[in-house]
């Protein structure tokens, strides 16, 4: 869950004519089947997200910057973020790039998840909610 307090989900953006990638927004009030990710710990300290289509979030270089998608059959160090935990119980991910997952918003709609953030603020900070 985010900081808007909506549940990120996998939802389809068109980034070209005929191009569609399945990015990552912060925009669900009720979590669905893509609001859950299976946790893979690795030897290096950090995790791998498996989503319910059984790939794995990786960050992505786009036009926007670095997008987190599922787009990863097979894992490679794109998918692996390290996690934090925060004072305030919760967590912020950092990806392979050094940069901090964060909720980014795009004038027109969407509630995207980028690795933008050189620095920890209010929207790089996400809850892990265990159902």
């Amino acid at each position: 869950m985010a900081d808007n307090g909506k549940y990120v989900s996998r939802m389809p953006r068109e980034i070209m004519e005929m191009v569609t990638i399945q990015s990552f927004q912060a925009f669900k009030s009720t979590p669905d089947e893509s609001s859950h990710f299976k946790v893979h710990n690795v030897d290096d300290g950090t995790i791998l997200l498996q989503e319910d289509n059984g790939n794995y979030l990786c960050r992505v270089e786009d036009l926007w910057g670095s997008s987190i998608e599922a787009s990863k059959s097979t894992p490679d160090r794109s998918c692996h973020f390290t996690v934090y935990n925060q004072p305030d119980g919760t967590v912020v991910s950092q990806a392979d790039n050094g940069k901090f997952l964060s909720r980014i918003y795009y004038i027109g709609g969407g509630q995207y998840i980028e690795a933008a953030k050189s620095q920890i603020d209010v929207i790089c900070k996400f809850c892990f909610v265990q159902e």
